[in-house]
């Protein structure tokens, strides 16, 4: 009879090490694509486009003054590179089209704006009529995702405003109309509401959304 090798317990992993051991995976351009309307989806004839948009990095020549100015890596659009948002239709997400647009983040914001100003103008009560209350609840879930989509860009613009202030971004606070479709608060009641952290924002990173300076 051989003698049996005492076997050696394996250490248990606690929260703490997952925590102490975690590397938070990159992260990727945001990207995302819509499937248009058509009044026969199944049909080939009218089959639907898609629009993509995505944030894209461009490149405009500067002059060599600028371009040595070691300070601008910490900015997003630094030595020329520019970062942009680009929007492309085709009839499936994954083909480029051959004149894609690309616009900076101020008038992709404009558009923003303008296209919520379209959708309004689809049952404005001076050109055609009004909303079936399930299509009103249904688009008002929508202007909530919106709503929190602007929170956490005005929270991240207004941190970069005051980076080099020493100001507590989350001490700022802003006064908007929110609108309670559970019939608590009215559309005209002004609501307190600090400003959020933006969602990518780690507690150990005192900037995480400018890139590190490079070597």
């Amino acid at each position: 009879m051989t003698d049996q090798q005492p076997v050696n317990p394996q250490p248990t992993e606690t929260a703490r090490d997952r925590l102490n051991n975690y590397t938070p995976p990159p992260l990727t351009p945001f990207q995302v694509a819509i499937e248009g309307w058509s009044p026969n989806p199944d049909s080939f004839e009218f089959w639907p486009n898609s629009v993509r948009v995505e944030a894209v990095e461009g490149y405009q020549h500067r002059d060599t003054d600028q371009a040595a100015d070691e300070t601008e890596w910490e900015y997003a659009d630094n030595h020329g590179t520019r970062q942009l948002v680009e929007i492309d239709t085709n009839y499936k997400p994954s083909r480029d089209s051959e004149h894609p647009v690309r616009l900076t983040r101020t008038d992709t914001v404009q558009l923003a704006a303008h296209l919520l100003t379209a959708v309004e103008d689809t049952f404005h009560f001076s050109r055609v009529g009004r909303l079936r209350a399930t299509e009103a609840a249904e688009l008002l879930r929508a202007l909530t995702e919106v709503g929190h989509a602007l929170d956490d860009l005005r929270s991240h613009a207004l941190d970069d405003l005051l980076h080099d202030t020493g100001a507590d971004p989350d001490e700022q606070e802003t006064t908007h109309d929110v609108t309670d479709t559970t019939g608590g608060a009215s559309p005209d009641e002004p609501v307190r509401a600090r400003h959020r952290r933006h969602r990518h924002r780690h507690p150990d990173d005192p900037h995480p959304w400018h890139r590190p300076p490079r070597p």
